[in-house]
């Protein structure tokens, strides 16, 4: 295969890739948004409850929180994907312009550590939670904490894709 061969299947992979990865963002973004929804909701009965019929809920605030869990993991990816997170741009300028996508390509590479490290450890806290099966501690609900751990792995796995993603596309579309 020529060099122009290889590079155009390497594209056209890499393309595939972030198809898919968008599609999934869009999914995490949408289920994400309606579990804020969800808990507004939750919340605002809970209020109506509390001050109109003095007829507070006892599983709003766990049922929230556990909502919260899954609502911020599955944003995560599609945060890092829209350019959301927390980045520095007042340096920016004071990078000179030839380092810039070395600086970019090595806050990307840091990026994609960072989630390694944290799927690594929420995927050991998963399984441990997966073998202890015991519920959640101090909660009115009897949720089992390995629903509430399962969706860290997933969320982040997700967000170290996104990253590879946008690290790999960053790259070549700079010309490195």
């Amino acid at each position: 295969m020529t060099p122009r061969g290889r590079a155009g299947a390497v594209a056209a992979w890499l393309a595939a890739v972030a198809r898919l990865t968008h599609r999934i963002n869009a999914v995490f973004l949408a289920v994400s948004g309606g579990l804020a929804a969800v808990i507004m909701l939750v919340i605002l009965q809970d209020v109506v409850r509390r001050y109109a019929f003095n007829d507070p809920s006892a599983w709003v605030l766990d049922i929230c929180s556990f909502m919260l869990v899954y609502l911020f993991f599955l944003a995560l990816a599609p945060a890092l994907e829209a350019g959301s997170h927390v980045s520095v741009d007042l340096f920016r300028e004071l990078v000179p312009p030839r380092y810039r996508r070395g600086v970019l390509a090595l806050g990307g590479v840091l990026t994609v550590a960072f989630g390694a490290i944290l799927w690594t450890m929420l995927l050991n806290d998963t399984i441990e939670a997966f073998a202890d099966d015991n519920p959640f501690p101090a909660s009115t609900i009897p949720m089992k904490m390995k629903y509430i751990w399962v969706i860290g792995p997933v969320g982040v796995a997700q967000f170290v894709l996104t990253a590879l993603v946008l690290l790999a596309t960053g790259v070549r579309d700079t010309g490195d």
